[in-house]
């Protein structure tokens, strides 16, 4: 570098000092198919996916104690907070399956800690690693419940089982509810949320109620986790099934649990929940919206059930006939009809016509609002 000078040492020296996080964050690039970008040209939810997996790779290493090495610590926490931002569903679920793989790998040595509003997120957690904040007591401290706190491992285990399986990101939307209503099927779930605007001049998602399909009449592996201290108002709207074989169910599950105060279990008082809508609105402002609804269902079978009914009562039976296969496009239909009313009537300026809503569902209406 220089002569040698008398008395002098001109011998050079290097330090080395660790490189901060963000350093290498921005040396990094990211190759997608043969073209490589920089993290800069990233969006923001690959970053946090990049800085997440940064992390976790050193903090998730398996370290040799036996050899020495100076990063070994007896146990790590990592807390992450909503790891869902910016990020598409099945990125999320992507992330979320590989922290559990390495929660389950590394349960000795390290804890996550995750908080998230992603029902996607929610999904893909184990449930008995699941905790729920819900509320304040009167004291203003926060309330946890773990989801399966208070179910036997044993005796509830179909029902732990069922869950784990079944809460996809739709029925994992329970655990972001502040109130309840289980339904049998998709033609209660797309006209309730309706019925109780109409009846209440509110939403649903106002009062924090969700309503979760459960596809069937699986209710009691859900009922499981709100009688164990899942203390939300649940209401389950079911069909009493009269004349099947099924007709004791609903009477079997109301007497079950009948002394939880925060369920209720309103049943359908004709056999199912359509027969109960048509019978509310035989006649009048109803009949009109049912036959407008069937009419989009069975082009020609609906005109021709309202020319023979004329004047007269809807027949229950008649007009369920023509649904009984048709649910699902019904309620859709019927949705339809609505609006169409409520658009025509705001063009006349006049009150548009209304369903009448059958008594059961106006119990849980009451119930769940308090």
């Amino acid at each position: 570098m220089s002569l040698d000078t008398p008395g002098e040492n001109h011998s050079i020296g290097l330090q080395f000092a660790a490189p901060e996080t963000a350093e290498i964050l921005n040396k990094i690039g990211m190759t997608y198919g043969a073209t490589p970008i920089t993290v800069a040209r990233n969006g923001l939810g690959r970053n946090n996916l990049l800085y997440v997996a940064l992390v976790l790779s050193q903090l998730a290493k398996a370290p040799d104690i036996s050899a020495g090495d100076d990063s070994f610590v007896c146990f790590r926490l990592i807390g992450i907070e909503e790891p869902e931002a910016h990020l598409h569903p099945h990125l999320q679920d992507h992330l979320v399956r590989n922290i559990e793989k390495i929660r389950k790998k590394h349960s000795d040595s390290l804890q996550l800690i995750l908080t998230s509003h992603s029902t996607h997120v929610a999904a893909k957690l184990s449930l008995e690693n699941t905790a729920v904040l819900f509320r304040r007591d009167s004291d203003g401290a926060i309330v946890a419940h773990y989801v399966l706190d208070g179910i036997d491992p044993d005796k509830d285990k179909a029902s732990v089982r069922f869950l784990s399986l079944y809460l996809d990101a739709t029925k994992s939307r329970m655990f972001f509810a502040r109130r309840l209503i289980l339904v049998e099927g998709i033609a209660e779930q797309i006209v309730i949320p309706m019925l109780f605007e109409q009846e209440t001049s509110m939403t649903l998602e106002r009062i924090g109620c969700t309503v979760i399909n459960v596809n069937g009449v699986a209710f009691r592996h859900f009922l499981t986790i709100v009688k164990n201290g899942f203390f939300k108002n649940c209401a389950v709207l079911t069909d009493s099934d009269s004349g099947t074989k099924a007709e004791n169910r609903a009477a079997s599950l109301r007497a079950d649990f009948k002394d939880i105060p925060y369920i209720d279990i309103p049943v359908t008082t004709e056999s199912t929940f359509e027969k109960d809508l048509v019978s509310s609105n035989r006649s009048g402002d109803g009949k009109e919206l049912l036959f407008s609804a069937l009419s989009m269902t069975k082009p020609k079978n609906g005109p021709k059930l309202k020319t023979e009914t004329g004047a007269n009562d809807i027949d229950v039976e008649a007009f369920f006939a023509e649904i009984e296969n048709y649910k699902a496009e019904f309620a859709f239909n019927l949705i339809s009809a609505i609006e169409d009313e409520r658009k025509a009537a705001e063009k006349d300026n006049r009150l548009p016509n209304k369903l009448d809503v059958p008594n059961y569902i106006l119990q849980a209406f009451d119930f769940i609002r308090g």
